[in-house]
């Protein structure tokens, strides 16, 4: 009985090797388009910056709020700055724009397309007179509308036609749709850091949790074994009377 059960052991064992290799190669196949986010997350190379959002009311007056506080490393790419803001000032963008939101330089809005541009460059340095402090200040806006090209929602022989009424019907909804779309919440994303996921990765391979299962019931076992040792040592113990020792004695 022994000698199967170390066999069938063994055989579990191998499978679960199989299975890891497996599942390890489809891994490092998935590596190689890791997200390029940590690339700038040393910790020995974060400065302070300051999120404003820059918005205007219904006179046209500029007004500034403050959003947060992020570290960020000054030669990563404007891309980076909005996955830093994506995570950390997460509810604060979505009481504003969500994932609509676009960094503001020198007064104009940078496209995305542009967003490689370094943060060193983005940011803008103010001295903050309450705090008696200079500060490095990214300004972000709402992301605005597509600009429609004009005939883009219909070829030049329908414009002939004197539908040009439909058009103007047509263009208002579409840059609405599209400012519907990005202006949709941003989700929550996971925080664990590379290291991090690639320790709960081992710890959930196929083998690991046998071995976890194993060690459970032989510490279960273990237990049980304890408890049944107790029960004996704590059991009520006959005392050996002199007619029964003398009955003993004869038997």
């Amino acid at each position: 009985r022994h000698t199967r059960q170390k066999l069938i052991k063994a055989l579990e064992d191998a499978a679960d090797a199989a299975l890891d290799f497996r599942d390890e190669q489809k891994h490092r196949r998935a590596k190689n388009v890791e997200d390029p986010y940590w690339k700038w997350e040393s910790p020995t190379q974060q400065t302070d910056h300051v999120v404003i959002y820059v918005y205007n009311d219904a006179l046209g007056k500029r007004h500034e709020e403050r959003l947060g506080e992020v570290t960020l490393d000054v030669d990563a790419p404007a891309s980076h700055a909005r996955e830093k803001l994506r995570r950390k000032l997460r509810d604060a963008l979505n009481a504003k724009t969500g994932e609509a939101f676009s960094f503001q330089q020198a007064g104009a809005v940078l496209e995305r397309t542009e967003e490689a541009l370094p943060i060193q460059e983005l940011a803008v340095q103010k001295m903050n007179g309450e705090r008696r402090l200079v500060e490095n200040l990214i300004y972000v806006v709402d992301t605005p509308p597509p600009k429609l090209k004009r005939g883009s929602t219909a070829s030049a022989s329908t414009a002939a036609r004197g539908s040009q009424s439909a058009l103007l019907k047509k263009a208002p909804s579409a840059a609405a749709n599209v400012a519907a779309v990005l202006k949709k919440p941003i989700p929550e994303i996971n925080e664990k850091t590379p290291e991090e996921l690639e320790t709960e990765r081992l710890a959930n391979t196929r083998a690991a949790k046998r071995a976890a299962a194993r060690a459970a019931a032989a510490r279960a076992e273990a237990e049980e074994d304890e408890d049944d040792e107790s029960t004996i040592a704590s059991a009520p113990q006959t005392p050996l009377t002199p007619s029964r020792n003398a009955a003993l004695a004869t038997g």
